[in-house]
């Protein structure tokens, strides 16, 4: 798979079918869509494309009002390279914000893709203040040649999959419900810094990861969390809050590598959500403390 950014890069491998969207957290529903125009592609001697943006076009049209993503760039791509997708195009959300639906359309889509077929969701919507959606899209589509598929919600336990049910989860805590919506374990990545070294003191060793703001934080908690780093998979605990037991005032995200004794400060971390198993609570003592880490590392032990 090609990464693209720069319309004089795309004239090369022309025409194009494409899936277009934010696809944040690329779920499910998301992975239909694209698999669906990959197939169409192969049928129309096409080159298969992801047309999405650099930037969530929330954060571009109110910078002060970040967007939390599910996944950022780095890990669309992943995930889209395991997809068998030939090109994943990142625009730059402020080149097209002010076009009309069907100049976004004729310039670009049209104009510099040549789109062969169109795929879409329900709810797509596209143009200057969004004012395109998926029956002008196939409007469109008749005037300049090209075929529109326009894809219905999926259902999964009785729940439309969509990008805000997803967010909704993982900001409520309920992260082993949200893998019937994406299809894998919600995850974050982060450096691992230096903290407090309160888990050395006590002989729980935590990797204390730096918390980036874009990613969608999870309800404070404890849980049982799967860590990749330095090409390796390790079970792990992992506690987001404000440590109360120590009289902690910031919010912090520390993770406990089983079977793991290694200096990795500086390095980074991608950390895999499975099940938030308690709240974070204040312990009468430490050694209260570290008796329920054993107790919740027992448990880890024992968890797929």
């Amino acid at each position: 798979m090609y990464v693209l950014d720069k319309y004089e890069d795309v004239n090369n491998h022309i025409p194009y079918c494409a899936a277009l969207g934010s696809f944040d957290g690329v779920h499910l529903g998301h992975q239909q869509i694209i698999n669906s125009m990959i197939k169409k592609s192969k049928e129309l001697h096409a080159r298969s494309l992801v047309y999405t943006f650099n930037v969530h076009p929330k954060t571009v049209l109110d910078p002060n009002n970040v967007t939390p993503l599910i996944t950022n760039n780095e890990k669309r791509i992943d995930i889209l390279r395991n997809l068998d997708l030939d090109f994943l195009y990142l625009e730059n959300f402020a080149n097209i914000s002010t076009m009309t639906p069907e100049d976004f359309i004729k310039d670009i889509l049209v104009g510099i893709f040549k789109v062969k077929h169109l795929f879409v969701g329900y709810n797509y919507h596209f143009g200057y203040k969004s004012l395109g959606n998926s029956d002008k899209l196939v409007e469109l589509g008749h005037k300049y040649g090209f075929g529109v598929d326009v894809f219905a919600p999926i259902l999964i336990n009785e729940n439309i999959v969509s990008s805000s049910l997803i967010r909704n989860l993982i900001i409520g805590g309920q992260v082993e419900e949200v893998k019937d919506f994406l299809g894998r374990d919600y995850s974050i990545t982060g450096n691992i810094i230096y903290g407090k070294q309160i888990g050395k003191k006590i002989g729980v060793r935590t990797a204390n990861i730096s918390i980036n703001r874009s990613f969608i934080i999870p309800r404070n908690g404890v849980y049982f969390t799967t860590s990749f780093i330095n090409g390796k998979v390790y079970k792990s605990l992992t506690n987001i809050g404000m440590n109360p037991t120590f009289k902690g005032d910031s919010l912090n995200m520390e993770t406990h590598l089983l079977d793991f004794n290694e200096d990795i400060y500086g390095s980074n971390i991608e950390i895999f959500f499975s099940k938030r198993i308690r709240d974070e609570k204040t312990f009468p003592s430490t050694e209260d403390l570290v008796n329920q880490i054993n107790t919740d590392i027992k448990m880890r032990l024992n968890y797929k």
